[in-house]
Parts: structure tokens; sequence; C-alpha cells
């Protein structure tokens, strides 16, 4: 009997960007589920990009897929008041859930989270956030794009509004960039996603 197969498609988020192969929350996911992975995600990815990614493999057949994305997307919606511009949100997001829609499988999505501001704007320049800060971006994009996908009937885990992850942030993240998982972190969310999907499944 061959073994069930998953499919990531993402950010660097999902990618694992800084860490081991093995240390990677898909990873783990996958390997103790006991599932083939096929992970697509590439750092620096948006909505958009999440649609190339799945267009690329559309034909193949899997059993449920892992996404992440809305870190870039943040980045990239900021109108000229610095403010997240939800007509491009909506148009984005509208594309990528008429894709999903058409898949009779499950869904799960792992959301974007709290980052270290002090440390994400020494990489990221602050006067892009002039309006409100970055975590006040992220969070008016989770709360649109969770109640969007969940409409949908696609699962959230979401890290944003869990209160661990957001009061040991800056142990969880990597702390040479405010932004992405230490190997700590990459367990904790692949913890979440294993207990959502055992609630789902």
């Amino acid at each position: 009997m061959s073994r069930k197969k998953v499919l990531a498609i993402g950010d660097s988020l999902v990618y694992g960007y800084g860490l081991k192969e093995e240390n990677r929350w898909v990873n783990g996911v996958s390997s103790q589920l006991d599932l083939d992975l096929v992970n697509l995600s590439v750092s620096g990815s948006t909505v958009q990009d999440v649609i190339k990614q799945y267009e690329r493999i559309k034909h193949d057949q899997f059993d449920f897929v892992l996404m992440g994305f809305g870190m870039n997307d943040v980045a990239q919606m900021m109108d000229k008041r610095g403010a997240l511009d939800f007509n491009v949100l909506e148009e984005r997001s509208n594309n990528l859930l008429m894709l999903l829609d058409n898949l009779d499988i499950p869904i799960l999505y792992v959301s974007v989270h709290h980052v270290v501001e002090k440390t994400y704007y020494q990489r990221h320049p602050q006067k892009m956030y002039k309006k409100i800060s970055i975590n006040e971006s992220l969070g008016l994009f989770n709360d649109w794009i969770r109640k969007r996908l969940e409409l949908n009937d696609i699962w959230v885990v979401d890290l944003f509004n869990d209160d661990t992850f957001k009061k040991r942030r800056e142990t969880l993240l990597r702390l040479d960039d405010g932004l992405h998982y230490s190997k700590e972190g990459s367990t904790f969310v692949a913890n979440k996603v294993l207990e959502k999907l055992e609630e789902q499944l």
C-alpha cells in the first residue's frame, strides 16, 4: 500500500528557512504521519507565487495540502499612506480561493505570527509602516484571511492569536531576523499542525 502524499506550498516559513531539512515543521509533520512530502515552498513567496507553485503540480494526486503565506504579502500590500491595501488583498486571495475550491482534499493554512519588531526593522525599513506597525498590519491581515479561508472550509492554525506563541515569541523565532522559526519554534508549529489534523481528520 502506497503512502499518502502531502503538498506544501508557501513562503520561507513553510520552506523552513535557516533550518536543516529534518528540523523544518513540514518535515516533522510528514515524518510523524508517515507521509511522502513534496515541498514547493520558496522564500519570498506571496499569494500569487503560491498559486504558481500549485499550478506546477496540479495534475499530481495529493491527500492533503499544507500552506502558509502572508509575511511577504503584507510588505507588498502597503499603500502610499503606509496602511494595508485590502483591495489588493481581496483580489489576490480570491484568485487563490477559486483555485483551491476545485480541490476535494483537506487544506490546512498556517497563519502569520507576531514578529520581534526591533529586530525586524533592522532588515525591513520602518518607514514602510508609517500608519500602523508591522504587527498591527499582520494582525489585520490575519483576521481578514482567516475568516475568508474558514468560510471556504480551509483549516487554520492561528499562530497570531496563540497566547503561548505570542508570549514566547523571542525564543521561538530566529533572533537574528525576528521573523523565522528557530528549531524550537518549528517544533512548536509542527505540533500545532498535528493537533489540528488530529482534531479535523
